[in-house]
């Protein structure tokens, strides 16, 4: 959640909301919370940020892509598992400021494969977000460049 509000602070006010899913136990350490954009005019993606169990962080992007942080020998308030949160932030950052371009393949209305790919300070990061055994046939591929939350266009 400390990601997304990092993240949303540096945009001009009423620009984004996060919203908190309700009935899951963030005691408990499970909690997903979305970051969306308003009044973006389409075109821009939401970033969800969701932990389940204690040692997980997944966020995700665009139509299916996501990225997934685990805190599995650190612990959250070890200081080596900070830069896998500076991570994430940096991502979510290039999400929402439209460095985001992915490409997915599909039959119909489903869903075979994402691959998204976003511009960071430090170069180019590629995520694979679902996969599932196709063939070379019978699938489409678009590609799309989501926008900038806030930018009128």
């Amino acid at each position: 959640l400390g990601v997304l509000r990092a993240v949303a602070g540096r945009l001009p006010e009423g620009c984004a909301r996060i919203d908190v899913e309700e009935g899951l136990s963030i005691d408990e350490g499970e909690w997903r919370c979305t970051l969306r954009p308003v009044e973006c005019g389409g075109g821009c993606s939401e970033v969800v940020a969701e932990v389940s169990g204690s040692e997980v962080v997944t966020l995700g992007f665009g139509v299916d892509s996501y990225v997934e942080v685990t805190a599995r020998g650190t612990g959250w308030r070890d200081p080596r598992f900070a830069a896998y949160l500076d991570e994430l932030e940096a991502i979510a950052d290039a999400v929402v400021s439209g460095r985001l371009t992915e490409t997915i393949w599909s039959r119909g209305e489903s869903v075979k494969k994402t691959r998204a790919v976003l511009d960071l300070a430090d170069g180019p990061f590629e995520s694979i977000g679902y996969y599932t055994l196709l063939p070379r046939w019978g699938c489409a591929r678009t590609t799309t460049r989501f926008r900038e939350y806030c930018v009128k266009r």
